[in-house]
């Protein structure tokens, strides 16, 4: 008796609390409002947007990522318009999925949806979607075209990372941030138009686009994270005048650059061909065509930044006038791989002003003979790593 009573009262509470139950229709499995699993073998399948459980029908809102994870069968698919979100990585590992088709319904692409897809050709995003998120498309190595939505605001870190047949990009006025490493390895990528909301470009987005020619920045005010277009070795040209933050390790490898446009801008600026940042009181970057034997670096610097003379095969002789107050601050500051692989620099003199070198500031300075630094320098032990002849100078100023 005691068991029939306990019986009853599990089954009263399913019924109350409306909790799932599972059912099969057709080669779909679901609990509830939620596809759980495909077991059909069909390569083109649609996923109806509603089965029916006896009177009741249920609409399809989710579907779990087991359902279709490592499905190595299905070419296309076309989701419910009754479809509320995506699950992460929902069809990863689906290497003949060439097609999905999408109503307007989720509002954003998650985490490692399609990567590994390496057959999807193509893709209809709902006109909702606001952001894909980290990984989404990466790897997805026939993907040759991508038109976002007009309600596209973020484009996640790797989202299209190694997208290697990726040639044209769409994308609309509403996007305000690509992340780190967005397009990296999109080596078929030639053009691409960025829009004028956009606010932040991450580190490595572009990374590695070998074929990238031509880029528009159209934004009134953007920032370029580190490496954001290192080894893109096609661009001939860039026009920042409306950047904010840069680095010289975002030109690392773009041996074709030719001219850099810092016209009317407010933060950076040239001089003698070489950027400076105004705000930071820093020497950004050399850039390859200038070609100066001997520089001297004003009393208004007080950091020559990382990379900011990388591989540069003119350079000969540093000239470094600091003022006297920036004792206060131990001197000024050369950050890592500043000179790295300057095969022909032979000196950097100062005014015994030079209080930090960081590691591999000088890496592979074959000629450097002397450096003159302040007494209380800090030096890394790989400071001067491959330069075998360089003497150090420690004093303080005249």
């Amino acid at each position: 008796m005691k068991k029939i009573f306990v019986i009853i009262i599990v089954c009263f509470s399913f019924l109350i609390c409306g909790c799932s139950y599972e059912y099969k229709f057709g080669d779909f499995e679901f609990v509830g409002d939620r596809l759980t699993n495909y077991t059909g073998t069909d390569t083109e399948v649609i996923i109806p947007h509603a089965y029916s459980n006896g009177p009741k029908i249920i609409e399809v809102k989710y579907i779990d990522k087991e359902a279709f994870t490592g499905n190595s069968i299905i070419k296309s698919v076309l989701l419910p318009e009754t479809l509320e979100k995506l699950e992460k990585e929902q069809f990863k590992d689906c290497h003949s999925l060439e097609y999905v088709y999408m109503f307007d319904g989720p509002i954003s692409i998650p985490e490692s949806a399609f990567e590994n897809c390496y057959n999807l050709i193509s893709i209809r995003a709902s006109s909702n979607v606001t952001a894909i998120k980290d990984k989404a498309f990466k790897n997805c190595a026939s993907l040759s075209s991508v038109i976002l939505p007009n309600t596209m605001v973020s484009i996640g870190e790797e989202a299209f990372s190694n997208c290697i047949s990726l040639s044209s990009l769409n994308l609309n006025n509403e996007l305000k941030e690509i992340k780190e490493h967005a397009f990296s390895n999109c080596v078929s990528l030639e053009n691409v138009s960025l829009t004028e909301n956009l606010q932040t470009i991450g580190d490595y987005a572009f990374s590695g686009c070998v074929n990238l020619k031509n880029i528009e920045f159209n934004s009134k005010s953007f920032t370029l994270g580190d490496y954001a277009f290192s080894n893109c070795f096609s661009l001939e040209k860039l026009n920042l005048s409306n950047c904010t933050k840069l680095s010289a390790s975002c030109f690392l490898g773009m041996d074709n650059l030719k001219e850099i446009s810092l016209e009317n801008n407010n933060t950076f600026q040239y001089r003698e061909g070489i950027i400076y940042d105004r705000s930071s009181l820093s020497l950004i970057y050399c850039p390859p065509w200038a070609t100066n034997e001997k520089l001297i670096i004003g009393a208004d610097i007080i950091n020559i930044d990382s990379y900011a003379f990388y591989n540069n095969q003119y350079i000969k002789e540093i000239v470094i006038k600091a003022p006297y107050i920036l004792l206060a601050k131990r001197g000024i500051k050369i950050l890592k791989y500043a000179f790295y692989n300057c095969p022909n620099l032979s000196s950097v003199s100062s005014n015994y002003s030079i209080g930090l070198i960081e590691e591999y500031a000088f890496y592979n300075c074959p000629s450097l003979q002397s450096v003159i630094v302040h007494e209380s320098v800090t030096m890394n032990d790989n400071s001067f790593y491959g330069s075998l002849n360089v003497e150090v100078s420690k004093g303080l100023p005249n």
